[in-house]
């Protein structure tokens, strides 16, 4: 870049940094806003559970001992088919949609499933929720064929470190207490 566009670059970055909101409640409301239905899967869906944690994964002394969790789960655990003839049945029947659709009244259970993500969402454990994040979970639920288990940990300044890291691991805990056998990747 010659010396103007260089400065011109360098000044328009300064004022894309000044119009970033500097209050955590704005920033809550711009990425924990939910995804649009329209914009998801049409073959996942999603629901949610309360974990009732024992006295061994209990967050803390006098805490609820709940944990709020999304399950994102594929509508048929291990029936997903890739096959040029199913593609071409559910193309003539159902537009794009798969024949192995079941309507969510018959929605699957996580322990259906031979898989389970626990997926510890980013944000620094501030920022984001479970459903500003199904954009990303409900990919990785049909692409794995796997439950996702998001928690809807407890985040600062409300409850300070390190409360959301005991949130992940009680829900750990939970899930190999709870899941045996199953393989539990961790995904975030």
């Amino acid at each position: 870049l010659d010396g103007f566009g260089h400065a011109a670059l360098v000044a328009m970055l300064r004022g894309g940094a000044m119009c970033v909101p500097r209050s955590l409640p704005v920033l809550r409301f711009i990425c924990d806003s939910g995804v649009p239905g329209p914009m998801l899967r049409w073959d996942v869906g999603h629901h949610a559970a309360a974990l009732d944690l024992d006295a061994t994964e209990s967050r803390a002394e006098g805490q609820d001992p709940t944990l709020q969790v999304e399950w994102v789960l594929p509508s048929t655990p291990g029936l997903q088919s890739d096959s040029p003839s199913s593609a071409s049945a559910s193309s003539a029947s159902l537009g794009s949609r798969s024949p192995s659709w079941t309507p969510w009244s018959a929605r699957p259970d996580p322990g259906d499933f031979n898989r389970v993500v626990l997926y510890l969402h980013g944000g620094a454990y501030l920022l984001c929720t479970p459903g500003s994040l199904r954009g990303i979970t409900y990919n990785i639920a049909a692409t794995l064929d796997a439950a996702v288990c998001v928690p809807e940990y407890r985040r600062p300044p409300e409850h300070p470190i390190p409360a959301p890291m005991e949130d992940a691991i009680a829900v750990y805990r939970h899930l190999l207490k709870t899941m045996p056998g199953v393989e539990i990747i961790l995904a975030g």
